[in-house]
């Protein structure tokens, strides 16, 4: 039952990590799902003590273990993903290239739904090339980037 219980919890942490406003949520869940795995592991080590025997140590600590190993594991993924999106680049935004017949500069990229984040160019090239400028440079200054799922959500 509390096998279960973790799995259904583990789920739904998943699925509000995915969305910004639910953060918060997910870290509760998160401390939850340790309380969990923690009395999982009391319990299986509680009734290999109790009921000694080479069969109950398997039955009962074994998946204990196996269950904190997979959340260490699924711990290590999304800190590594974490990490990743701490260092967002162009590339992970969605690019919008807009051709302006009879303007000065004929070319325009632009992040989708992020209207201060343009670059202009001659062509599409040097418009992206300028778009990137911009963007490193708006990193660089330390500003908080939106995330690139909440843009293209939108």
């Amino acid at each position: 039952m509390v096998m279960i219980l973790i799995i259904l919890i583990v789920a739904i942490y998943l699925t509000l990590l995915n969305f910004k406003r639910l953060k918060k949520l997910a870290k509760g869940l998160r401390w939850l799902l340790y309380a969990l795995l923690l009395f999982l592991l009391c319990d299986g080590i509680y009734s290999s003590v109790r009921h000694f025997s080479p069969d109950n140590a398997v039955h009962h600590l074994i998946p204990g273990l196996c269950m904190a190993l997979l959340i260490e594991g699924a711990r290590y993924v999304f800190r590594k993903r974490r990490d990743h999106e701490k260092n967002w680049s162009v590339d992970d935004y969605p690019i919008e290239y807009l051709r302006q017949k009879g303007a000065g500069i004929p070319w325009e990229a632009s992040i989708k739904d992020w209207q201060e984040m343009k670059g202009a160019g001659e062509d599409r090239e040097e418009a992206y090339l300028d778009l990137v400028k911009r963007f490193n440079a708006f990193k660089n200054e330390g500003n908080q980037l939106p995330e690139p799922l909440s843009l293209k959500r939108r």
